[in-house]
């Protein structure tokens, strides 16, 4: 296995991973994501590609096209930050976000 980051050519395997139920009940409040959200997420991931920390990385194994992701993002709030992973159901399954709100100041 291995990490790689996130391509624009990757969205087909990253949208069929996001619509598993075992994905999308955790992730996407019950329902599987629209095409424009994945596909928003891949722009923002490559727009901020060059800061350090900061990512959208696919998990690569032979046995599946995509073994899952992890996504470090900003978070909602000035200095969060959002961690997102996801496993593909052959793989054990699951996805679970952290948003944590950064340092004190």
């Amino acid at each position: 296995m291995y990490l790689e980051h996130v391509t624009r050519a990757d969205f087909t395997d990253l949208y069929r991973l996001c619509i598993q139920p075992r994905i999308y009940r955790y992730l996407f409040d019950g329902a599987p994501p629209d095409w424009s959200y994945v596909s928003e997420r891949i722009e923002m991931a490559l727009a901020g590609a060059s800061r350090p920390g900061f990512g959208f990385w696919l998990l690569r194994h032979p046995g599946f096209p995509l073994a899952g992701a992890v996504d470090l993002a900003d978070g909602e709030n000035p200095c969060s930050r959002t961690l997102t992973w996801l496993l593909h159901p052959g793989s054990g399954g699951g996805a679970s976000r952290f948003e944590w709100p950064g340092p004190p100041f």
